[in-house]
Parts: C-alpha cells; sequence; structure tokens
C-alpha cells in the first residue's frame, strides 16, 4: 500500500504535511484483525459468563475507547493501540450476535 493511507505519523515533509511509510499503512490495516481474533475468544467466554445480551452491551466499551483514542491519537503507536480496541469489540459483537440470534429468544427481551 503506497501513499497517503494514514496521516499520522510526525512530520517529515517540508510542508508539514505528516506521511506514512507502506509498513505503517499495512500495520494499520491489519491491527483490526488481530483484535478481531483476540475478541472472538473473549467474546465466547463472555457469552458463557454474562449472557448474550450482556456481552453485546459491555462490547461497547472497548467501541468507545478505542474511537476516542483514534480521535485523540497523535502518534502512530496509539493508532495501533485503538484498532486493536476497536477490533476486539468487533470481534466480541461478531461472536455474541451470532449465539443471539441462533438461540431461540424469549418475548420480552
Amino acid at each position: 500500500m503506497e501513499g497517503d493511507v494514514l496521516k499520522i505519523d510526525k512530520c517529515t515533509s517540508s510542508s508539514g504535511t505528516p506521511t506514512v511509510v507502506s509498513e505503517q499503512g499495512d500495520l494499520f490495516g491489519s491491527m483490526v484483525n488481530v483484535g478481531c481474533m483476540i475478541g472472538a475468544l473473549c467474546g465466547s467466554y463472555l457469552t458463557n459468563k454474562i449472557g448474550r445480551k450482556h456481552s453485546i452491551i459491555a462490547a461497547g466499551i472497548p467501541f468507545m475507547a478505542g474511537y476516542a483514542l483514534l480521535a485523540v491519537a497523535d502518534q502512530f503507536w496509539l493508532v495501533l493501540t485503538a484498532r486493536i480496541l476497536t477490533g476486539l469489540a468487533v470481534g466480541i459483537v461478531s461472536m455474541a450476535v451470532c449465539v443471539f440470534f441462533i438461540h431461540p429468544q424469549k418475548m420480552h427481551i
């Protein structure tokens, strides 16, 4: 991935525009997948411990933390951390929602 995938790193150009090297763009794109793998495992544990509905609600915590961190991140490692957090939330939700829809539900949910 060449070019302007992410504009967050330290300014290196003479115009003051942040630039990103290809390896950083690759990391930026793949950290969500790393978080998803971890999140799916956490989602199965959470679903067994606190239930389907509460697991989906609990996934809002890493979503909010990840997007808040993305909003204020000024260094590349903070962006990567935020991407892992949002990936973690996506993994939890992906696991919990599948179980939520597969199992029969009571009418008063």
